[in-house]
């Protein structure tokens, strides 16, 4: 069975964190996958958390990226998809997001939904696929 089969990307997506943030309201909820993988209680974002709150996890020189990135899909509506460090502990991990803005019929940004998962690709917390699209990394 090659990598992409249905059933590999099924198991894969079992992996995945789900998350939806309004963007009127200024508040994200996750499921405990999405929990685990960027370091918050199920607690935290079963009530609605702020997206401030997101920021600080983001490694320093990833967060201009990732910032930019949403944006430019809150804008556009076009899908996110970005490979960036998130801390855990006492360092850094990868992770892999892809999330899409929608809209409205009047076109007002609305809900912005996605997953996160554990990165696959490898390596060091440091090297040069962190801050690209996916479609790259």
């Amino acid at each position: 069975m090659s990598e992409n089969t249905p059933v590999q990307r099924y198991v894969a997506m079992n992996l995945g964190g789900f998350y939806v943030w309004d963007v009127q309201q200024n508040l994200f909820w996750a499921d405990e996958v999405f929990a685990r993988i960027m370091g918050f209680s199920c607690e935290d974002l079963d009530g609605g958390l702020p997206v401030e709150r997101m920021m600080p996890i983001i490694h320093e020189d990833d967060r201009p990226y990732v910032v930019e990135g949403i944006r430019n899909s809150v804008l556009s509506g076009d899908a996110f998809e970005m490979v960036y460090r998130v801390r855990r502990g006492d360092g850094f991990v990868k992770i892999t997001e892809i999330g899409k803005c929608y809209r409205y019929i009047d076109g007002v940004a609305t809900l912005f939904s996605g997953v996160v998962f554990d990165s696959p690709y490898s390596g060091d917390v440091g090297a040069s696929n962190v801050n690209l699209p996916v479609s790259t990394a």
